[in-house]
């Protein structure tokens, strides 16, 4: 059976309970939506049934408050859905307006990051993903939330840029996508509205990139520092979530934002020197996830060299998909790649760790990545 085939089968499969973007029912919408636009052939009567089952939780669980405002498992994470699959034929989930609970995400949002929780997942940044995202612009709301929050973000920066509680009190800062703080200076660019705004994220990064190291070490970035460079680990592992390559896609991205071609040639050395990094120990690859596996690491690839043409980064992605096909186990019927979660391998149908995820880094359209930061 090939690839794409058996994981729809798996995700068909299975039923989640949770309606949430990462590990629910929005990750399995957003892949039937992308493989059923490249085989409309294989839609039928069980599958509609499926999609419908899914949106009909999805609506339950807003209307009944059993959700949570999260990207991850929330709100958030819904709301980011609509927005890519507003015009899908098969998974639109239409009966949503984003446009209703704007600000009421934006006033959470401020409320997170006053208490310094600016998470990917389940903080701050999160909260306002479904305006980074596609169709929304998050400049359209409120003036004055957005000045708020902008000024909140501004003024809980430390010496070592952002920190949570627990980094706080550790005295070291997180420069992992997933739960690090440079997603701030995303979120900045993408509300700066004048000169001293600018000025601060470029400043802001000029302190960051002091901690690049392009020669003699495994990674140019560590994952975590601590108060100094030379205390700091450079083996950060090669991933999405952790590492040089989620941090390329930022920087570039706010490159673009500010207007910045000095900072996007930046991300694109960066993300260049990690090409040389291949499937063994210092790379820490152990499964094929688009969070810290092969499928992300792939994504990754064929997003730079769609923005630059640079064929090191589309040999890097084919290499990296040969790697996801090794994962691959069509003798498991129920779930034909596994993820590594601890010491064992476990089912997962979702986006970010599971076949959702996967199967949407082999198809040919990659309009998915924002969801990650990835474009």
């Amino acid at each position: 059976m090939p690839i794409l085939q058996h994981i729809c089968k798996n995700i068909l499969d299975y039923e989640h309970t949770h309606a949430g973007l990462m590990n629910g029912a929005c990750s399995e919408l957003l892949f039937l939506h992308h493989y059923f636009n490249s085989y409309p052939e294989q839609f039928n009567k069980t599958v509609e049934k499926k999609i419908d089952r899914y949106k009909d939780l999805i609506f339950d669980h807003i209307e009944n408050e059993r959700i949570d405002l999260s990207y991850a498992a929330g709100l958030s994470g819904v709301l980011s859905s609509v927005s890519y699959l507003q015009e899908s034929q098969w998974c639109s989930l239409d009966f949503l307006d984003i446009e209703d609970i704007g600000d009421i995400m934006i006033e959470e949002a401020i409320a997170q990051f006053q208490n310094h929780n600016f998470d990917f997942f389940y903080g701050g940044i999160g909260l306002v993903m479904p305006f980074m995202n596609r169709q929304m612009d998050i400049r359209k709301l409120d003036p004055d939330l957005l000045r708020t929050l902008k000024e909140t973000i501004v003024k809980t920066k430390t010496d070592l840029f952002w920190q949570n509680p627990k980094d706080k009190a550790e005295n070291i800062s997180n420069f992992g996508i997933s739960h690090g703080f440079l997603p701030n200076l995303l979120l900045l660019a993408y509300i700066a509205d004048s000169e001293a705004d600018i000025s601060f994220i470029r400043k802001t990064l000029s302190e960051f990139m002091t901690y690049a190291s392009m020669e003699g070490t495994v990674s140019v970035f560590p994952s975590v520092i601590e108060t100094s460079k030379e205390n700091s680990k450079y083996a950060s592992r090669l991933a999405w979530c952790y590492g040089d390559l989620g941090i390329s896609c930022v920087l570039y991205k706010i490159g673009e934002l500010i207007q910045d071609q000095s900072l996007q040639n930046q991300a694109s050395q960066i993300l260049l020197k990690t090409t040389v990094r291949k499937h063994e120990e210092s790379s820490k690859v152990t499964d094929a996830s688009l969070c810290h596996g092969s499928a992300g690491i792939s994504s990754i690839y064929d997003s730079f060299y769609t923005r630059t043409q640079n064929p090191a980064f589309a040999q890097a992605g084919e290499y990296w998909r040969g790697i996801t096909h090794s994962y691959y186990a069509p003798e498991n019927q129920e779930c034909c790649f596994l993820y590594k979660a601890g010491d064992e391998y476990v089912y997962n149908m979702g986006l970010l760790e599971g076949l959702a995820g996967i199967g949407l880094s082999l198809l040919n359209k990659k309009d998915w990545s924002g969801i990650l930061l990835i474009e």
